[in-house]
């Protein structure tokens, strides 16, 4: 059975708009849903992330349209890289009871001392 790509994931594009705006107005639903469906194809299967990203401070319904710009694409694609970012707790280090090299003398000394050395 075919889906029809504009029922395709509502809830999850409804949820979007809701979490990004709070509350739209009426009357520019059908845009922000236009848009919340273009973000949706640009990552297509990426259901969690679009359910994660975080909104930036300065979208209204307005300006909603942002995330279609070259901005708005390049703060979802920073976002996603960060989403996809495996850590895997880097190099680990195994401590030696041999030491190598001279001790350094734990002493304190004046900045004249220092200077004749």
């Amino acid at each position: 059975m075919k889906t029809n790509s504009k029922k395709k994931h509502f809830p999850e594009r409804r949820e979007f708009i809701r979490r990004m705006l709070g509350q739209v107005p009426s009357g520019e639903y059908s845009k922000c849903m236009w848009v919340a469906t273009q973000v949706f194809e640009g990552f297509d299967g990426e259901l969690d992330f679009l359910s994660r990203v975080k909104k930036p401070s300065f979208i209204t319904s307005q300006n909603f349209a942002w995330f279609l710009g070259e901005e708005g694409k390049e703060y979802l694609y920073r976002r996603f890289m960060e989403y996809c970012w495996d850590v895997d707790g880097g190099e680990t280090f195994e401590k030696h009871e041999k030491r190598y090299g001279e001790d350094v003398s734990k002493e304190k000394k004046t900045f004249a001392e220092f200077m004749n050395q």
